[in-house]
């Protein structure tokens, strides 16, 4: 059976936030640095497995981490003065 995760953040929350909340629903480990989130709209937001960090390179505005597999997408509806993220 497909479990649902869910978490509420502030309507106006930042990435930062949103990040957080993400990581505590998912018990990600604090110290892990190979997972990344892109955040598509302020409503949706996708969680990666990365692998190696970017050694560097022509570009420094590229990626520290290079994306290699997607793990879950949350994405919010507002309610009032909340946004409730579900990973449906």
């Amino acid at each position: 059976m497909y479990s649902t995760k869910t978490f509420e953040t502030d309507c106006f929350a930042e990435t930062k936030e949103v990040w957080k909340r993400v990581k505590k629903c998912l018990d990600l480990d604090e110290n892990e640095g190979k997972i990344e989130m892109k955040r598509l709209s302020p409503n949706h937001v996708q969680i990666f497995k990365s692998e190696v960090p970017w050694q560097g390179g022509q570009n420094p505005f590229e990626k520290s981490y290079f994306e290699t597999g997607f793990i879950t997408e949350f994405k919010a509806t507002v309610i009032g003065n909340k946004k409730v993220w579900s990973n449906k």
